[in-house]
């Protein structure tokens, strides 16, 4: 039981390391570590849903004519809902994190003249 509560808490660890965010606090600083947060995670979750997705799809064409048929209907119908919502929510946090000008706090990326070079 103890693995299981603290495994999700491993996922803030970078938020407590990064916790001093130079000149933003109350729902700015909020807004940048969940965005930080779902920027690492959005890639495996996607991952998950159209695995998720895809085996459903082809569970539904093996036993297409099995009363089990519907259960995959309802798997593939829940997959593309899970699929939307994580795109809407990304997409609204994105927003949100845009309109209160915070686009290059977290998951941004890192620009063509921030890479390090060396001199030869």
């Amino acid at each position: 039981m103890k693995k299981i509560l603290s495994l999700p808490l491993l996922a803030f660890i970078p938020a407590v390391a990064f916790a001093q965010t130079a000149g933003t606090t109350g729902l700015a600083y909020l807004v940048i570590q969940i965005k930080g947060l779902l920027s690492a995670l959005f890639p495996i979750a996607i991952a998950i849903g159209v695995l998720a997705f895809f085996y459903e799809l082809i569970m539904f064409i093996v036993h297409k004519s099995d009363d089990k048929a519907e259960q995959f209907k309802k798997g593939i119908l829940f997959s593309l809902l899970a699929l939307f919502l994580m795109f809407t929510f990304f997409g609204l946090l994105n927003v949100i994190a845009n309109t209160l000008g915070l686009q290059g706090a977290v998951g941004a990326g890192v620009g063509a003249n921030q890479i390090p070079s060396v001199q030869l």
